[in-house]
């Protein structure tokens, strides 16, 4: 037995990749494993480096001063054959050597939930890319129920899951996202891998974390190229500009720091670094070399990830940063992290039958034309005569300092319907809609009555003469409906997560006794 146990991050390569893997292996001085393990190593030179901060410091030092202020991370990586399949085994920084269709996206998140019970968790990442663009990492002090951690199936893109395996071959904890990441000795990594194998290829773990897998992989190289093109028509025609969103590929570890800001393109000199990722920051940086977005741009564009010390940790590219969906061959498909993911569909099917069971309007509203944005479309449906009465950008300050709120965009007293209308060409947009309607319902109905003292007063200023006595009780479950207007999108157009985010509201308002109304104009 080796005296040490390591840590280790694993990696499946798909059978496509390996001759690229190879030809990496084969760049650099290469050393062939013994003692029962078949495979390779190799090491990458490691140049020492002053880093950021010290070169600001300096100025500040007597000139005299000499400091040995340069650093080495050494990297190393093996490449292993098992079975017929190809894995990788990285060492400090070399996973940043790996390109991302290289590697199975699903493989280390799949035998993690394959290898640990439900009740074995410790930590989960998903992404709420389209939901509200940004990732949430939970950590239970103990190991507990998947139950415990706010995963919502309908929102979120499961990327890692840490846990206690059942099975002591995978050491203590085990950690799953697109590596497999575990502390064990090198000399049973052979025993790890068979094991691994077997449980990638299985899906008994949807049994256990059924709400885990609504979105799966694309692997099929033919459908992955017809979504590329079907991306690149996107780009070309300038759909993506506004519903496409960017956001720091979870990639590969699923342990990498957060990015404090980024670059785009070559960075050199004192290029100024973004605070966020943008689809218009991309063109802008385009723009400077004249040129306009297209795919090849999008996977040749670098995205330098930097620290909060001001280095580089991480470079990707703009395709791998792109959050987009695409309807083809009547799927919905996803691209996230630079992987295309397909919804599952029987989890679509479901989330279409509760958006076609909401309620649709027995009135009439105006037509959009298509031009107008919302507040103009809201001034439009609030013209005199209409009986209704316009609040967008009526705000109200309620709650903790600073906090500001507004209450719908315009309402109907007689008929009791409060609307909420929203272009929804990307599910953000959706997104803040639906936390919008929700805030609204849970402050007008609260127990506490001084949301609805606040809004007397707003009413009583915008509209005097209007009868606000209705707010000095608690309103009943059902007294007012709640109508989103979405327009220029039916319900059946909506992009895959806008629906899980109306669909999860209505199922939400319809536990509560609250009627929701879908108005497409």
């Amino acid at each position: 037995m080796s005296p040490l146990k390591i840590s280790l991050s694993i990696y499946l390569l798909k059978t496509t990749a390996h001759s690229d893997i190879q030809k990496l292996f084969d760049s650099l001085r290469t050393t062939q494993l013994t003692n029962g393990l078949d495979g390779q190593f190799i090491s990458f030179p490691s140049p020492s480096k002053e880093p950021t901060w010290f070169r600001a410091v300096r100025e500040h030092l007597p000139i005299p001063v000499t400091y040995n202020i340069r650093g080495q991370v050494p990297a190393g990586m093996i490449l292993l054959h098992r079975a017929g399949r190809q894995f990788v085994i990285t060492f400090g920084h070399a996973w940043q050597y790996l390109e991302i269709p290289w590697l199975e996206p699903d493989f280390g998140r799949t035998v993690a939930l394959g290898a640990i019970p439900p009740n074995k968790v410790l930590e989960v990442n998903a992404e709420q890319v389209f939901a509200k663009n940004h990732s949430a990492k939970e950590r239970a002090p103990r190991a507990t129920s998947i139950r415990e951690f706010g995963v919502e199936s309908d929102r979120d893109l499961v990327g890692a899951v840490e846990g206690e395996p059942f099975d002591p071959a995978f050491g203590s904890v085990l950690r799953g996202a697109t590596s497999l990441r575990l502390k064990i000795y090198i000399n049973t990594v052979g025993i790890v891998l068979d094991k691994s194998l077997k449980l990638f290829a299985s899906t008994s773990y949807r049994s256990k974390y059924p709400d885990i897998d609504n979105l799966v992989s694309v692997s099929d190289p033919n459908v992955i190229d017809l979504l590329d093109k079907a991306l690149e028509k996107d780009i070309l025609s300038g759909k993506t500009k506004t519903d496409a969103v960017l956001f720091a590929p979870s990639f590969r570890r699923g342990d990498a720091p957060s990015a404090d800001g980024f670059v785009f393109g070559r960075r050199a000199g004192s290029i100024a670094i973004a605070p966020y990722l943008s689809y218009s920051s991309w063109e802008r940086h385009l723009l400077k070399s004249r040129l306009t977005p297209t795919l090849a741009l999008a996977k040749a564009t670098a995205v330098h990830m930097i620290d909060a010390a001001g280095d580089t940790f991480e470079s990707r590219n703009v395709y791998e940063c792109l959050g987009y969906e695409v309807t083809y061959g009547g799927k919905q498909y996803i691209l996230s992290s630079g992987v295309w993911y397909a919804a599952d569909s029987q989890f679509v099917l479901a989330i279409d039958k509760v958006l076609k069971n909401i309620a649709s309007p027995k009135f009439k509203l105006p037509n959009w034309n298509e031009t107008d944005n919302e507040g103009e479309y809201n001034e439009s449906c609030c013209i005199k005569g209409s009986g209704r009465l316009h609040f967008d950008k009526n705000i109200i300050h309620f709650g903790p300092p600073q906090s500001k709120f507004e209450f719908c965009d315009f309402m109907d007293p007689k008929n009791k319907i409060l609307f909420f209308a929203k272009i929804p060409s990307k599910s953000a947009g959706c997104s803040h809609l639906v936390e919008q309607v929700s805030r609204t319902v849970e402050l007008l109905y609260s127990s506490d009555n001084g949301f609805r003292m606040k809004l007397k007063k707003a009413i009583a200023k915008t509209y005097p003469g209007t009868s606000t006595s209705w707010l000095d009780t608690r309103p009943k479950p059902g007294d007012w409906a709640m109508c989103l207007v979405a327009l220029g999108r039916k319900r059946e157009d909506l992009p895959l997560f806008a629906k899980c985010s109306v669909a999860k509201l209505s199922k939400t308002l319809d536990r509560g006794g609250h009627p929701v109304i879908y108005a497409a104009v």
